[in-house]
């Protein structure tokens, strides 16, 4: 079956918990058209230049601190401890966005040598030619992606969608758009699957502080039950296999990233983890996935041809 969720009050929430009530049950095999605003819950394209200018959404709440998230979806069947499987099936971005040097994280702003008022670009999204073309002229390739695909966090209390975790949340990695599929570890039955904060294009570590935010006029994502006993988020594109590493320390959410690798190596070689890491040292890329989030990210990436014929005796 396929399901649709427009942007409203009933399905438009700014934070994560495990007590936020399903707007949608789906069974496995499902897929989920989502509507989303940008990031920041602007409903128009205004030439704003300041992060509290622009025209937002009327029906925000003051529980709503985070980006605008449309969910949760409630699978069925989906129990704690079992994988979500999301498969992104297509992307449709909005015509217009904004990126930002100026707001959020102060130690990066300090560290990144910002001073004075925020800086803004301007973009005009051309979804037919694939083009972003800022104000000034910038003409840049479309790709869009979502930052944040989450399941419900181990927690009844409000968890920010700031912060990525085990259960997904503000990953920013631009290889989760279309064709990847993304495995998160369940806490609560159902998985209660939100999705926002819709980018038109990044570079790895996000430098400035945001993407060309955007809204998504159509997310398409399909959902299956996968039991495949996970500690923390996979992606899989038609190339590559993609671990994860989070923490306020890039040194170790770089050896997290690594460790939670040569764990899949393990599950997908059956090799010994020692023998995984060094086959790791010779193939495995480690990319900053975002300097911006407080809680800072790094991606391991193994090109699945790079390992050609295994023997597993």
């Amino acid at each position: 079956m396929i399901y649709q969720l427009k942007s409203n009050k009933d399905t438009l929430h700014g934070f994560l918990s495990s007590s936020l009530k399903p707007v949608l049950e789906i069974e496995s095999g499902d897929t989920v058209l989502f509507q989303t605003l940008e990031a920041d819950w602007r409903i128009h394209d205004t030439n704003i230049r300041s992060s509290i200018e622009g025209d937002f959404f009327p029906d925000r709440t003051s529980l709503d601190t985070g980006h605008a998230l449309c969910g949760p979806v409630f699978i069925k069947g989906l129990l704690p401890g079992q994988t979500l499987a999301v498969t992104i099936k297509s992307l449709h971005c909005g015509t217009w966005g904004w990126s930002r040097f100026g707001g959020g994280d102060p130690e990066h702003l300090k560290r990144s040598g910002f001073s004075g008022e925020e800086y803004f670009l301007h973009w005009k999204i051309n979804t037919t030619e694939k083009i972003c073309t800022s104000h000034l002229g910038h003409s840049i390739s479309l790709k869009p992606f979502m930052g944040v695909y989450a399941v419900a966090p181990p927690s009844s209390e409000i968890v920010s969608t700031h912060i990525p975790a085990a259960y997904g949340g503000n990953l920013d990695c631009k290889e989760i758009g279309e064709g990847a599929t993304l495995y998160l570890p369940v806490f609560e039955t159902g998985g209660l699957f939100s999705t926002g904060d819709g980018h038109a294009a990044q570079g790895d570590g996000e430098l400035s502080g945001t993407a060309i935010e955007a809204p998504m006029e159509c997310a398409a994502m399909q959902f299956h039950i996968r039991d495949w006993p996970l500690q923390y988020p996979v992606c899989e594109t038609a190339s590559e296999w993609i671990t994860f590493g989070f923490d306020s320390d890039l040194t170790n959410a770089t050896y997290l990233a690594l460790q939670n690798m040569g764990q899949l190596m393990c599950q997908l070689f059956k090799m010994t983890y020692k023998e995984a890491i060094a086959l790791a040292s010779l193939i495995v890329d480690l990319r900053i996935t975002q300097i911006v989030n407080g809680i800072k990210g790094v991606h391991a990436v193994l090109p699945k041809k790079a390992v050609r014929k295994w023997d597993s005796d």
